[in-house]
């Protein structure tokens, strides 16, 4: 098992919006190697003090603690081209979904002596620019240890997260109806073309931010958070029930 008396060494896999905010967040507390597949795009601006970039994916998971920051449809695929380098090592995954992760992991692991400890930062680089103060992280032990498990908790804490506890399952049903539903929301008014105007309420004014921040976020994020979650099929279909009743006051004729 990893010495947690001492700092770890990280490796943080996959280096987009949220690798680059998680290496924020850890600036100042580990040695941190930076492995991606386009490491040319990276500018030395873009890296903390304490980060470093590694071409080797040996190199890269010779690392304590591994950060998976990679989109989820990609998740099983890297860690499956790691797994043979893969030996003592604490692995720590960023998804959105849990199940999903959580499957992944117990899956790829079997056989190896690599520990999973799942997380989910309830953040951004859009909502964490003023701070990581009273932002929030799920986290799971899963197969850590609870050395492991205490150290990151305290990480996180010193960070000013707050921290909350919950299994893969708990999260993806109550993701569905609220990280989920949110997207949905943002992308339909996207879609719909909802724009500012000069007499925006703060309800419309919401909105607007909604959709921005959603939108933010890639396509490719939104379909693997509504595919990926077992729970977000029964969300939709709740949510065109529900917009089907409130228009059904009105006799709306969708062809009309």
């Amino acid at each position: 098992m990893i010495n947690m008396t001492k700092k770890p060494t990280i490796t943080i896999v996959g280096f987009g919006r949220f690798g680059k905010t998680l290496s924020r967040l850890l600036d100042g507390e580990c040695a941190i190697r930076i492995l991606t597949a386009h490491p040319q795009t990276i500018t030395p601006e873009q890296l903390p003090g304490n980060c470093w970039v590694v071409t080797s994916v040996k190199e890269g998971l010779m690392s304590d603690v591994i950060f998976y920051c990679v989109p989820i449809r990609d998740f099983k695929k890297v860690l499956m081209s790691h797994r043979k380098f893969l030996t003592n090592q604490l692995l720590i995954d960023v998804l959105s979904v849990k199940l999903h992760a959580q499957q992944v992991f117990a899956q790829v692991l079997k056989g190896t002596d690599a520990r999973a400890l799942l997380t989910h930062p309830m953040f951004g680089p859009d909502s964490s620019k003023q701070g990581f103060a009273h932002l929030r992280i799920v986290m799971d032990q899963f197969m850590s240890t609870q050395d492991e498990y205490q150290f990151w908790k305290a990480i996180f804490i010193k960070k000013g997260l707050a921290i909350i506890e919950m299994d893969a399952d708990t999260h993806d049903r109550l993701a569905a109806r609220s990280q989920g539903l949110a997207h949905v929301v943002g992308r339909v008014l996207a879609q719909f073309g909802m724009q500012e105007t000069p007499i925006d309420t703060k309800g419309s004014k919401l909105l607007l931010e909604l959709m921005e921040q959603t939108c933010n976020d890639s396509w490719e994020l939104f379909e693997d958070m509504q595919t990926k979650n077992p729970y977000a099929n029964k969300m939709r279909k709740d949510m065109y029930k529900a917009m089907q009743a409130v228009f059904s006051y009105f006799k709306f004729d969708p062809g009309g």
